[in-house]
C-alpha cells in the first residue's frame, strides 16, 4: 500500500510540474476558477491522458512526443490561443528536463508535496464538526444518543478533503488536486491506524527512552 501511495504521488508531482510549464509558456492561469466547467472537463481529460502515458513504460522518445502533444493541446485550451513553434520548443525542452529529473519546477513541486503530506499526516478533525455538533436525536427526533461511526468518518473525510484541497491548490497542484488529495487521505489513514494500534506499545516507549536519555523526561 505504501508503494502504491508513493507511485501515485510521484505521478502527481510529474504531471503537476508538466502542466505548470504549459500554463507558464502559454501565459495562462493555473487557477481553476479562471476557467469554465467545459474547459476544466477537457483539462481533466488531458490529465488522464498524461497519467496514462507516464504510467505506460513507453520508450523515452515516444513518451516525450506524447507528453508534448498533450501539453500543446492543454496549453491551447488553457490560453485560448494557438501555440507557436517557439513555445512548442520551450515545451519540448521543459518536458525533457522534467523526465530527466533535472527540472527546477519539478524540484519545487517535490518539496511542496512533502509539505502537503506533512499537513495531511498532522490533520486533526475539528471536534465540533464530528457528529455535526449535537446528537442526532436532537436534530431529527430519532432516538439515538450519538451519531454513527459512519457519520463521524464522513465528516472527518469531508474536513480533510476541504482543508487539503485548499492547500494543494495554493501549492500549484490544481490540475491533479483531486487525485492527490485522495492519495494523501490514504497516507493519513495509514499513519492514523499505526498510531492507534502501536502508540502505547511501540511509539510511547521509544519516545520515553529518548527523553530519558536527553532530558530525563517521560511521556504518559
Amino acid at each position: 500500500r505504501i508503494n502504491n501511495i508513493r507511485t501515485k504521488v510521484q505521478m502527481a508531482v510529474l504531471s503537476a510540474s508538466l502542466f505548470l510549464h504549459a500554463f507558464n509558456i502559454s501565459n495562462s492561469s493555473s487557477s481553476t476558477s479562471q476557467h469554465s466547467k467545459v474547459t476544466i472537463s477537457k483539462m481533466n481529460h488531458y490529465k488522464d491522458d498524461m497519467l496514462g502515458y507516464l504510467k505506460g513504460n513507453l520508450p523515452h522518445d515516444d513518451l516525450c512526443e506524447k507528453v508534448v502533444n498533450v501539453l500543446v493541446l492543454f496549453a491551447q485550451l488553457a490560453s485560448g490561443n494557438t501555440i507557436d513553434d517557439k513555445q512548442i520548443q520551450q515545451l519540448i525542452s521543459s518536458v525533457k528536463s522534467v523526465l530527466k529529473g533535472s527540472d527546477p519546477v519539478l524540484s519545487l513541486m517535490d518539496k511542496r508535496v512533502r509539505d502537503l503530506f506533512k499537513n495531511a499526516c498532522n490533520f486533526e478533525a475539528k471536534a465540533d464538526s464530528i457528529g455535526h455538533g449535537a446528537p442526532r436525536s436532537m436534530r431529527t427526533g430519532i432516538q439515538r444518543k450519538v451519531p454513527s461511526q459512519g457519520d463521524d468518518f464522513d465528516s472527518q473525510k469531508s474536513q480533510f478533503r476541504n482543508e487539503l484541497t485548499q492547500k494543494a491548490a495554493k501549492l500549484g497542484f490544481n490540475v491533479v488536486v483531486d487525485g492527490l488529495v485522495e492519495t494523501s487521505y490514504e497516507a493519513f489513514k495509514v499513519i492514523d491506524h499505526c498510531m492507534k494500534v502501536h502508540e502505547q506499545g511501540v511509539f510511547v516507549p521509544i519516545v520515553n527512552e529518548l527523553l530519558a536519555v536527553s532530558e530525563g523526561g517521560k511521556v504518559e
